[in-house]
């Protein structure tokens, strides 16, 4: 943790703080390697409760909500009883929408790689204690690393 910048512990900690759901900020700061009374400063200075609420389920409601769009733009068309062909403007929207939702079907970022850690170290912990304990350095390291 020496070679951690502050703003990196700072990156980490937040990561922590938005994805794991049921941390504590001790377990917080022991991890990213400062204080507990840092971590609850980052917190409220930051607003990471208003950030936390909009992150939860963020990815999987804006998804749906943009096949929503794009079920609308085709009922839409479908419906008319003339030319019920995409306009140049609805093709153009079914073309953003698409692009949309690929970005973050296919886009792997910190948030998602820190929630498919946890689901495992949640299910490590349940199936064997002991490795959890080794994994969770591991764990830690590759997030540190992937923040760079």
């Amino acid at each position: 943790m020496e070679n951690q910048t502050r703003q990196q512990r700072k990156d980490f900690a937040k990561t922590l703080y938005l994805s794991e759901k049921g941390i504590t900020q001790k377990e917080i700061a022991a991890r990213v390697g400062v204080t507990e009374a840092t971590v609850s400063k980052w917190v409220r200075e930051e607003q990471w409760d208003r950030l936390k609420t909009s992150v939860v389920g963020g990815r999987e409601e804006l998804l749906s909500w943009l096949h929503t769009q794009l079920n609308a733009i085709r009922e839409a068309v479908s419906s008319r009883q003339e030319n019920n062909y995409v306009s140049s403007k609805e093709a153009d929207t079914i073309t953003k929408l698409t692009n949309a939702i690929k970005k973050l079907e296919t886009e792997t970022n910190i948030t998602h790689k820190v929630e498919v850690g946890r689901q495992f170290l949640t299910w490590l912990r349940e199936t064997d204690p002991d490795r959890a304990v080794e994994f969770l350095p591991l764990y830690d390291a590759f997030i540190k690393e992937a923040l760079r």
